[in-house]
This record gives C-alpha cells, sequence and structure tokens, in this order.
C-alpha cells in the first residue's frame, strides 16, 4: 500500500510536465523575439500559468503558449527548467520573483533552472526568447 500511494503522489506531481505536448502552431517568421512568463501559484490549486506575447505588437498575445515555451517542475515542485520550445530561440533577460538565493543556472541545452523560493505563495519567472542570427 505505501509503494501504490508513493506512486500515485509522484504521479500528482508530475501532472503538469505530462500536461504540456507540443503544439502544431507554427511560430511566425518574422518573429524576432518575444517575451514570456511562468507563474507558480503554491496557494489553493498550485496553479501553474504561462503567458507569451509580443512586445513589438502592443503586448499580443502569443497563442498556444506551448508553441513558444516549455517547463517542466522538478522535485519536490521546488525547481522549475524552462526555455524557449522553438530551437531557433533562445532564453535571455531572465528574472525571478522572488528571487531565490540559489540564483537562475543555465545549460547548454538552451534551458534555465531556478529554485521556488515562496513555497506558499507565488513565484513568477519571466524572460524572453530571442531568435538566433541565420545565415543568408
Amino acid at each position: 500500500m505505501k509503494f501504490v500511494a508513493g506512486l500515485l503522489l509522484l504521479t500528482y506531481l508530475a501532472l503538469p510536465c505530462q500536461a504540456q505536448k507540443a503544439s502544431t502552431a507554427n511560430i511566425p517568421a518574422n518573429l524576432r523575439f518575444y517575451r514570456a512568463s511562468i507563474t507558480v501559484d503554491y496557494r489553493g490549486k498550485r496553479q501553474v500559468t504561462v503567458k507569451v506575447w509580443n512586445p513589438d505588437a502592443l503586448q499580443k498575445s502569443l497563442n498556444p503558449w506551448r508553441s513558444y515555451v516549455d517547463y517542466i517542475l522538478t522535485g519536490r515542485r521546488d525547481t522549475i527548467r524552462f526555455g524557449c520550445r522553438d530551437k531557433r530561440f533562445r532564453i535571455r533577460e531572465v528574472s525571478q520573483k522572488p528571487k531565490a538565493s540559489s540564483g537562475i543556472l543555465y545549460d547548454t541545452a538552451g534551458h534555465v533552472g531556478a529554485s521556488l523560493s515562496d513555497l506558499s505563495g507565488i513565484n513568477t519567472i519571466t524572460f524572453v526568447c530571442y531568435a538566433l542570427p541565420t545565415a543568408e
């Protein structure tokens, strides 16, 4: 019984990650950069909200967000890894509120990691995805 309960807990913790499926929507070829935010709210239902927008187009929302951003909550849901879904883009200008003492951790695969510091409230990560220069 203990194993089954642990498996159910593990499944519950992994749900936000499994719910993300790559979207079939294409990113516009002329899009040079976009902004994104991921908010993890530990209050109530422990909701994750992702928003993506084009700052050049009067903050126009870019949908579906899964075409632009991916994320995964790891560990005890206190660490998040995130990045630009399309490999033509690289992540920059990452900020976190509230800031974690461990800071922002970059890896070579184009993703970023951060510890979420408020495990009973709201944590927000914001960043910009810039298009890589194209060879012409």
